[in-house]
């Protein structure tokens, strides 16, 4: 039986070198021919073996037993080592299958919205099998673990070595070992080529814009940028910082340089006087002059306090009036109306 199997095996072997040269699919089928060999061969020895143990009168049927479940465990173990490579074979050539149609989706266009897509849809399809093969071979390896570590331990306790409970420490030891060889293997985790789908989603940077030097008004404006160009009252000393108080048309400081005028009461317009004309603004030429004149009819210091008290509201216009004129603000927030109407008669004349 052992010559004629050896036959087969040379055919075997020869048709595994011939067909490993044809690519990952060769591979696999020369690697499924060498497992048929292997598995042969040591089915052949494992025979061979136990009736080596069957014919030794100095075992006890106790310790033919343990030598006889030692060769069968070694069986298994090249068994499932055999069914290992077979199935990483497969997955190798699967995966080569995909990437033969990545590489002609590249030659065919590659650079397309469409292409690209239908390539990244190919590159999940990969790397979703390559994890598959992994979680797969990964659990092939934790069957072989277990399998040397039954071995072990039955070894450990087996002839030559002395029998139990004397090689109970060895067998431990065989116990141990196993344990940790099967959490090393139960750590491991697939590596996507893909890296991580969260960080790929990330952008490294967001933008979210920022507003040019040149505005259309008319369409982008705020109400206090257009008050502020209008010239009206308000609070702030800038377009984009400006709160309006009145509704006042006019020109701001810095506005007077060029040859045009921004007027308007409903949105900003620009004219261009026909006749050449200055325009002077707040903070040059002329000044408007205020002229306030008291007249206080008062017995004593409470009725000066009285009437001062009484127009607050008058006085507060007349100092942010003047202040308005040289380009300052006055307690612009306050409203002057609050303190009710100017009297002409039993403090003030204004």
């Amino acid at each position: 039986m052992r010559n004629e199997f050896n036959k087969a095996s040379v055919q075997l072997m020869n048709f595994a070198d011939n067909v490993r040269e044809l690519g990952p699919e060769g591979f696999l089928g020369a690697t499924i021919a060498e497992f048929g060999v292997s598995v042969g061969d040591a089915f052949l020895g494992m025979k061979n073996n136990l009736n080596e143990i069957a014919e030794n009168d100095k075992l006890s049927e106790t310790e033919q037993k343990m030598l006889g479940t030692i060769e069968k465990l070694k069986m298994a173990g090249q068994v499932m080592a055999g069914i290992q490579q077979i199935m990483a074979a497969s997955s190798a050539a699967r995966v080569a299958g995909v990437d033969k149609e990545i590489a002609a989706e590249k030659n065919r266009d590659g650079k397309s919205k469409e292409s690209l897509a239908k390539i990244r849809a190919l590159e999940v399809k990969k790397d979703k099998m390559k994890r598959k093969a992994f979680e797969k071979n990964k659990k092939m390896q934790m069957a072989n673990a277990l399998i040397a570590t039954a071995a072990a331990m039955v070894a450990a306790a087996a002839p030559p070595n002395p029998p139990l409970p004397a090689s109970a420490p060895f067998v431990a030891m065989a116990a141990v070992l196993g344990a940790a060889q099967l959490a090393i293997i139960a750590s491991t985790s697939y590596q996507s080529s893909l890296g991580s789908p969260d960080k790929g989603n990330i952008p490294s940077k967001i933008e979210i814009g920022s507003r040019t030097n040149k505005v259309d008004v008319s369409q982008q404006a705020s109400a206090g940028e257009l008050a502020y160009l209008r010239g009206a009252r308000g609070i702030g000393t800038s377009a984009t910082a400006f709160t309006p108080t009145g509704g006042a048309s006019g020109l701001r400081k810095g506005y007077a340089d060029g040859g045009e005028i921004l007027v308007g009461e409903r949105g900003p317009e620009q004219i261009t006087p026909l006749s050449p004309m200055q325009v002077w603004p707040s903070n040059m030429g002329a000044k408007s002059q205020v002229n306030a004149n008291f007249t206080i009819h008062a017995i004593d210091a409470q009725g000066v306090e009285d009437v001062l008290m009484a127009q607050q509201g008058n006085i507060i216009g007349m100092i942010r009036s003047a202040a308005n004129d040289h380009g300052e603000e006055f307690l612009e927030a306050i409203n002057t109306d609050m303190y009710g109407e100017p009297k002409s008669a039993g403090g003030i004349d204004y």
